[in-house]
């Protein structure tokens, strides 16, 4: 019986010891690694991982090649720090200060850098695959070969960011300021970029293909002709006076968007929703404007010049017959 109690009792107690260790705090990162941090503002490849290091002052700091993952640094002063080849990801910088800091080939997937001052900083070679860079300053950073895909960057800070040939399909660029940003090839599909601001921003060659600017107003963007706007939600935006000849607006939502002047020579508008558009005195010479929707459209002093309209349905509703160049034959 004695031998039966022992047992018991040891089995308890060893019972209690495994609960007591599994509902203690565990810190991932080495607090050998922490503590250096800290104290001398240095540590190259550190495990820091989960660390909080909330509102410290690492100004110059070197935390090269460290791992950082799900780390805090919200509110961070990282100024000038060199955090190249750094992991990242999933990391909590919000609100932070980043200004001119060495993040060259870091690893930033699905990292919070929501209203962080990025300035200046080099991100060259970064991956910020779905990071949060909500209302960041991005003034001047140098993003060469940055990997951007499903990137956040509502109301972010762009101007005169350089983003030729960037691959920033489905980002989130809504009420971003781009203007004299650099859009040259960038792969823009599916991104948003309603009510963003686009002053002189150059987009020569970008693909907007199924990208929604609703509301946007392009009348002062460059280098727009040509461009890939496919599937895009136009509704309600501002493209008068633009250079769109050539352009691809195929399927293109463009319900109540303003036209004025625009120049649609040879642009492919077949299927497109025209609908409430103002078109006043719009340059379509040559346009395919097949099966679009031109009801309630306002078409003051139009040049429709070999325009086929085949199957489009005209501004008072009725269709125009197959065959329909130049006029909508019903």
């Amino acid at each position: 019986m004695r031998r039966t109690n022992l047992i018991r009792s040891i089995t308890l107690l060893a019972a209690a010891l495994l609960y007591a260790l599994s509902a203690a705090p565990v810190s991932a990162c080495n607090n050998s690694h922490l503590s250096q941090v800290k104290t001398v503002q240095s540590c190259t490849a550190c495990d820091l991982s989960e660390a909080d290091l909330r509102g410290i002052n690492l100004a110059s700091a070197v935390l090269k090649s460290s791992n950082l993952e799900s780390a805090n640094l919200s509110g961070t002063d990282l100024n000038g720090a060199d955090l190249s080849a750094t992991d990242l990801s999933a990391a909590n910088l919000s609100d932070a200060n980043l200004g001119m800091a060495n993040l060259s080939r870091a690893m930033l997937a699905m990292a919070n850098l929501s209203g962080v001052n990025l300035a200046g900083a080099n991100l060259s070679q970064a991956s910020l695959s779905f990071a949060d860079l909500s209302r960041a300053d991005l003034r001047g950073a140098i993003l060469e070969q940055v990997h951007l895909g499903g990137v956040i960057m509502h109301g972010a800070n762009l101007v005169r960011v350089n983003l030729s040939g960037m691959d920033m399909s489905k980002a989130d660029l809504s009420k971003a300021d781009l203007s004299e940003a650099r859009l040259s090839g960038t792969n823009l599909q599916h991104a948003n970029l309603a009510g963003a601001e686009l002053i002189e921003t150059d987009l020569s060659g970008a693909d907007l293909a199924g990208a929604n600017l609703a509301a946007t107003s392009l009348t002062r963007a460059r280098n727009t002709a040509g461009l890939k706007l496919g599937g895009a939600n136009l509704s309600e935006a501002n493209l008068s006076r633009i250079d769109l000849s050539g352009a691809d607006l195929r399927g293109a939502h463009l319900h109540a968007a303003t036209l004025i002047t625009t120049n649609l020579s040879g642009a492919d508008l077949a299927g497109a929703d025209l609908r409430a558009a103002n078109l006043g005195g719009a340059t379509l010479t040559g346009a395919n404007l097949s099966g679009a929707n031109l009801s309630g459209a306002k078409l003051g002093r139009i040049q429709l010049a070999g325009v086929r309209l085949g199957g489009a349905i005209w501004t008072d509703g009725k269709i125009c017959t197959e065959g329909s160049i130049g006029t909508c034959r019903q």
